[in-house]
């Protein structure tokens, strides 16, 4: 599956609030994410963040253009391409 954002935001933002939880993705690219902040991909927002079998391509921000992790919550990465961002 691909999710593509076009070029006109990012593509996902964690965003756990007070509680923080896991955000877990599996067998996905993500794509075409772009925002002049953090995180064109992924911003990852005091979650945990388990990816498994994904691209994260082409994407484009201030800062952490594929993947930005805000804080210190652990992420797990297993399969994973991180490319042209």
């Amino acid at each position: 599956m691909v999710i593509d954002g076009g070029g006109i935001d990012r593509v996902f933002h964690v965003d756990p609030g007070d509680d923080g939880f896991t955000a877990t993705f599996t067998a996905l690219t993500i794509r075409g994410g772009s925002t002049s902040g953090d995180g064109g991909g992924i911003f990852n927002e005091y979650g945990s963040l388990v990816l498994t079998n994904v691209v994260v391509t082409n994407n484009t921000a201030y800062s952490g253009g594929g993947i930005y992790n805000e804080c210190c919550n652990p992420s797990t990465f297993t399969t994973v391409t991180i490319s042209n961002n």
